[in-house]
């Protein structure tokens, strides 16, 4: 599984990771040299790894899905499921705001502080039998974000 977010508020996609496999042909073993990986974006289309002691993401089973969803008190969570294992919950610290997506919305563009813009694609089925919940997660760094609809209707949230 993984799950694009701007985790540390920088204004830049990061990636985190999730993945073992454990059902391989007995003569192959079981692929299991992955523990999760959070991968910091700069922008540029690079990434640098950040160790596990520092993301403090780790999932040392047999990694299946990866999904965000956020509580009614709009904390972020990330669910690691894992076959024939407990579910790993992980609490994102800092702060988050959330925009509720209507199901034909499916991409974004946010407007930064800092002058810069993306563009983030909304998916349904980001993980394995799983999806994240359908909404945009948003750190302070985003000034307003216009979101788009299938059929090209757009809206504006200003922040």
């Amino acid at each position: 599984g993984m799950i694009l977010q701007d985790f540390d508020n920088d204004g830049n996609l990061d990636a985190l990771l999730a993945g073992n496999d454990f059902g391989n042909e007995i003569s192959v073993g079981r692929l299991d040299a992955f523990n999760g990986l959070l991968l910091k974006g700069d922008g540029k289309g690079n990434f640098n790894t950040v160790s596990l002691q520092n993301s403090g993401y780790c999932v040392m089973g047999d990694a299946k899905s990866l999904v965000r969803i956020t509580t009614t008190n709009n904390k972020l969570l990330t669910i690691s499921g894992q076959n024939r294992d407990i579910l790993k919950v992980f609490e994102y610290t800092k702060p988050i705001k959330k925009i509720d997506l209507l199901p034909n919305e499916y991409s974004v563009i946010l407007k930064l502080k800092n002058g810069k813009t993306r563009r983030e694609e909304i998916a349904f089925g980001s993980s394995f039998l799983s999806q994240s919940a359908h909404n945009l997660i948003i750190g302070e760094d985003v000034k307003s974000v216009e979101i788009i609809s299938n059929s090209g209707k757009k809206r504006i949230v200003n922040l």
